[in-house]
């Protein structure tokens, strides 16, 4: 690890600092992403045979779903089609998408790779935890923001303004 991630890590573990996924990240889609780099980079038993990912992929897309809910609609009453449906809506993005996102920045926050992936993506940025006043937002507006459309988040941590 470099030494400004692991001063990074130092100012999130001391409360200085925090991991936001951003709003603009389709919110069903952040367990697929943290999946996917889990699946690629951690050989487990969720991986065994390689294609954990791609089982996954097939379950959570709407063309599995839909022509499934149809077909049982059809076949048993359109109760059950309609229950199918639910289920999908449930699983995909009631369960997965909380999941995802306290998984994603647990291992963002103590992998390195993983933050510089999500960080070249804009995916992820950089918040205080110290706010000031907002007119806009009740509780504020945090003090530092390092975002990836227009900062270098290693820059900001080597000028040690956090401290």
């Amino acid at each position: 690890m470099s030494d400004e991630f692991i001063k990074l890590d130092d100012l999130i573990n001391k409360g200085k600092l925090e991991l936001r996924i951003k709003k603009s990240l389709n919110k069903k889609d952040v367990f697929g992403i943290w999946f996917y780099w889990y699946c690629k980079t951690k050989p487990s038993v969720l991986n065994l045979f390689g294609n954990a990912f791609y089982v996954y992929f097939i379950l959570t897309t709407d063309w599995f779903w839909l022509p499934l809910a149809v077909f049982i609609g059809f076949k048993f009453g359109w109760i059950y089609g309609l229950l199918t449906w639910v289920v999908h809506y449930i699983i995909q993005r009631i369960v997965f998408s909380g999941i995802g996102q306290g998984f994603m920045l647990y291992d963002a926050q103590h992998n390195e790779n993983l933050f510089d992936d999500l960080w070249q993506n804009q995916s992820i940025g950089i918040l205080s935890v110290k706010k000031r006043d907002s007119v806009m937002h009740e509780d504020g507006v945090p003090v530092i923001i390092i975002d990836p459309h227009n900062q270098d988040w290693r820059k900001e941590i080597k000028t040690g303004k956090f401290d």
